[in-house]
């Protein structure tokens, strides 16, 4: 189980700003940079542990683009792909005036 210190201060944030303090009651809104269904499942599965305890809200991003081809192939392109859609929805929410604690994207490589 994840041990999440108490807060010292708010625990509001703007978008991209880290949440350091948590208590363990706290919603955690976590914004989903995929619209894939088992990506999604995958990431509901893995945060349901590691935030045992605690609710947690998943937003799926409704536009992202990666910049990169469809099926990436090998790790720069498969980087690259996974942090341009993360700016992606970094700027699209950001001027939407949302607030997410964590922004996640799974990428997938040949």
């Amino acid at each position: 189980a994840l041990a999440v210190p108490k807060p010292t201060a708010s625990c509001k944030n703007k978008l991209g700003e880290k949440r350091h303090d948590l208590e363990n009651d706290v919603e955690i809104n976590i914004l989903l940079a995929t619209n894939s269904p088992s990506k999604t499942a995958a990431v509901k599965a893995a945060a349901k542990e590691v935030f045992a305890g605690q609710t947690v809200t998943f937003t799926n991003a409704t536009a992202s683009t990666s910049g990169v081809s469809e099926q990436p192939i090998g790790n720069v392109e498969t980087l690259k792909g996974a942090m341009n859609r993360i700016q992606s929805v970094k700027s699209y929410y950001g001027n939407e005036k949302c607030s997410f604690d964590i922004i996640i994207h799974v990428q997938f490589q040949y």
